[in-house]
C-alpha cells in the first residue's frame, strides 16, 4: 500500500484526535501507521474512526488549523499487515489441512456440489443420507453409489447401450427387448437367407424370404440359435402362431453357412397327426391322416397322397349269372384305385339265392373311375342261377391316391 496524503488535516493540542477534510481513510489507513503533519515528526496511529477521523497512541502537542497537510506512512503497519496475511493464510491451510487435504469435503447440495468444479458448481459429487455418493450432472442427480450398488435413475443411452433390437456390437449392454428377449411384440424376419443372430423373432410366411411352409398368410414365430457345431451356423425353431389348430405347424430349420437357405424339415404336432389333409398348389398341409365316413362309406387319407375307402354295400340281382352294385366312394382319388378287394357276408343273403358262397366267384369289378367303381360277382358254372329279389352284402376296401 502506498503513502496516504490526499486532503488536509487540522489538530488540537493535548487531544489524540485528528479530523480531515477530503480524506479516505477506512481501507486505505490501518493502526501502527504513522501521520506526519506539514513535514514534523510522525505520531503513531492508533485507530481509524472514519473516513475523516483517526486516533492517534499519544496526544499532539499542539493546535494546528484545518489546512495542514500530511502525509501517512506506513510503517509498523507494513509488519502488522505481513503479520496478518500469514495468519490468515496459516488458518486456511489448517482448514485444508483438515478437510480437504484429509479426503474431507462438505456433503453439497445439487446446486452447490461437496466435490466439484471452479466454473461448474453444479456438476460433482455430493453425499446423500451420509452414506452414498451421487453423481451430479448440471444439478440433476445421475447416479448413486449406494452400500448396496450402483443406483441409476435414468435409461441408459450412447455406445454402451444397444442402438435397436438387434444391435450385435460387442460389449453393449442389451435393451429391454433385445433380440425378443421380454419384447411383447419381437423384432421381425424379413428375410431368412440374410445373417440371423440368435434370438426371438416373429415373421409373417408369405412376405418372409426362405421361411417355412407354403407362403400363407400365417403369422410365426422363430427361436434361432447358434450352431455350435459349425462357425456362424444357424439353428431355427420355427411355428404358426396364428390360424386354426390343423393348421399350426412347426419346423426345425438348419444352415451350416452365415447366410443362405435353410433347410426346413417338419414336426408333426398332437393336433396334425388326425386331422384335415389339404393340397395347397401341390403342397400337402394339415394333418398327416384324415379319416372320415359319409352315406358312401369310411375313407382314410394319408399326407404323402394314399388313400384308402371301405364300404359295406349290397350287391342285387342283374342277371340268372351276375348280381352287382354301383359304389359312389365316400371321398375322391386323383385315379382309379390301384387295389380293389373284399368279402361276402353269408349272414345277410336275401331272397331266393340258391348259389353257396363256395359257388360265387372272386370278386370283380368293371367301370372303375376316380369317384365310383362297379364291383360285381358271378355264380360258377353249373351252380343255381340268381334270380330276381336275390342279395348278398359285401364288405369291399379300395386303394389308391387323392394326389
Amino acid at each position: 500500500m502506498g503513502w496516504v496524503r490526499s486532503g488536509t488535516v487540522e489538530t488540537t493540542a493535548g487531544s489524540k484526535t485528528i479530523n480531515g477534510t477530503g480524506t479516505n481513510w477506512v481501507g486505505n489507513v490501518d493502526e501502527g501507521e504513522g501521520i506526519s503533519i506539514n513535514g514534523g515528526h510522525p505520531y503513531e496511529i492508533d485507530a481509524v474512526v472514519s473516513d475523516t477521523e483517526m486516533r492517534l497512541v499519544d496526544d499532539f502537542p499542539t493546535t494546528l488549523p484545518a489546512v495542514q497537510t500530511y502525509v501517512i506512512r506506513p510503517y509498523a503497519g507494513v509488519f502488522e499487515r505481513a503479520a496478518t496475511a500469514l495468519s490468515n493464510a496459516r488458518a486456511t491451510l489448517q482448514t485444508y489441512i483438515d478437510t480437504a487435504l484429509k479426503g474431507l469435503f462438505t456433503s453439497g447440495t445439487l446446486a452447490d456440489v461437496g466435490i466439484g468444479f471452479v466454473d461448474k458448481p453444479n456438476t460433482g459429487l455430493i453425499l446423500l443420507n451420509d452414506q452414498d455418493i451421487g453423481v451430479v450432472v448440471n444439478g440433476v442427480l445421475r447416479a448413486t453409489f449406494k452400500t448396496t450398488g450402483l443406483d441409476l435413475p435414468n435409461a441408459l443411452s450412447g455406445a454402451a447401450v444397444q442402438s435397436n433390437a438387434t444391435d450385435a456390437t460387442a460389449n453393449r449392454l442389451m435393451q429391454v427387448g433385445a433380440f425378443g428377449l421380454g419384447a411383447g411384440a419381437p423384432p421381425s424376419i424379413g428375410n431368412f437367407e440374410v445373417a440371423l443372430r440368435p434370438g426371438f423373432y416373429r415373421y409373417l410366411e408369405a412376405a418372409a424370404t426362405g421361411a417355412p411352409g407354403p407362403g400363407s398368410s400365417y403369422f410365426g414365430t422363430a427361436i434361432v440359435m447358434g450352431n455350435g457345431a459349425v462357425e456362424n451356423g444357424v439353428q431355427i425353431i420355427a411355428a404358426r402362431s396364428s390360424g386354426p389348430g390343423p393348421t399350426r405347424r412347426v419346423w426345425i430349420g438348419r444352415r451350416a453357412t452365415e447366410t443362405g437357405p435353410i433347410e426346413w424339415t417338419e414336426l408333426y404336432t398332437q393336433s396334425r397327426i388326425v386331422g384335415t389333409v389339404v393340397d395347397n398348389g401341390g403342397v400337402v398341409e394339415g394333418a398327416a391322416i384324415e379319416r372320415g365316413a359319409n352315406a358312401n362309406g369310411r375313407y382314410v387319407r394319408w399326407a404323402d397322397g394314399s388313400q384308402e375307402c371301405t364300404v359295406t354295400i349290397t350287391l342285387n340281382y342283374i342277371t340268372v349269372g351276375r348280381i352287382e352294385a354301383t359304389w359312389t366312394f365316400p371321398a375322391p382319388f386323383i385315379d382309379p384305385p390301384d387295389a380293389v378287394s373284399g368279402s361276402f357276408d353269408a349272414d345277410t343273403k336275401a331272397g331266393t339265392f340258391a348259389p353257396a358262397l363256395s359257388q360265387l366267384t372272386s370278386l370283380s369289378h368293371a367301370s372303375a373311375g376316380a369317384t365310383s367303381i362297379v364291383l360285381r360277382t358271378y355264380r360258377v358254372e353249373g351252380a343255381p342261377d340268381f334270380v330276381p329279389g336275390d342279395s348278398i352284402a359285401l364288405t369291399c376296401k379300395v386303394s389308391g391316391r387323392w394326389k
